[in-house]
């Protein structure tokens, strides 16, 4: 999956511009391979903590923070977020298929966002951006919205008529794989 955000990344040609934080050296190597500035974490901390790590070693005026397992984002979709944001919106957020998580968030350093990658944090990231009186404009497409965390995503992804990696691997893991079980 992550080399499907990559690749979108790449296309949209922001990956010189794009950070990688992980404790897992596989997943830096395949970062790095695509040209991402990879950030090594010491130990695992969960996301907010490695979305924090990003930022601190960025030099960028904003961010547009992306999960590795939105596999089906376009390189239009991130464009289309950042036009939001030089439309006057100071936060970009798009929810989760569910609503309850965040899978894309973008942001200014002079307006920054309070993370919130734990439970409910689409919600949690758009009340405290709205409580803080900025701008903020919801993304709400279902490229973005698909995430994969149970088997029912993982089935909605292998259901999907595209050639890319993530739904090939799906397919494949459906096939010979275990039901009914969380990712």
């Amino acid at each position: 999956m992550m080399e499907d955000v990559l690749h979108s990344v790449v296309e949209a040609n922001l990956i010189s511009s794009c950070f990688v934080v992980s404790s897992d050296g596989i997943a830096l190597a395949l970062a790095e391979k695509v040209g991402a500035i990879t950030v090594k974490e010491t130990k695992t901390a969960g996301v907010n903590s490695a979305v924090r790590l990003g930022i601190e070693r960025s030099k960028a005026g904003r961010f547009m923070i992306l999960p590795a397992d939105i596999p089906i984002i376009s390189p239009p979709d991130i464009h289309t977020a950042l036009s939001l944001d030089s439309d006057n919106a100071d936060v970009v957020i798009s929810p989760s298929r569910g609503f309850d998580g965040t899978n894309l968030l973008l942001f200014s350093k002079e307006k920054p966002v309070e993370l919130s990658y734990d439970r409910n944090s689409f919600w949690n990231h758009l009340g405290m951006s709205a409580g803080r009186s900025v701008s903020v404009a919801v993304y709400n497409e279902p490229r973005v919205a698909l995430d994969v965390d149970s088997e029912d995503d993982l089935i909605t992804l292998a259901e999907l008529e595209i050639n890319i990696p993530s739904v090939n691997f799906a397919k494949r893991v459906l096939v010979n794989g275990p039901r009914n079980r969380e990712l």
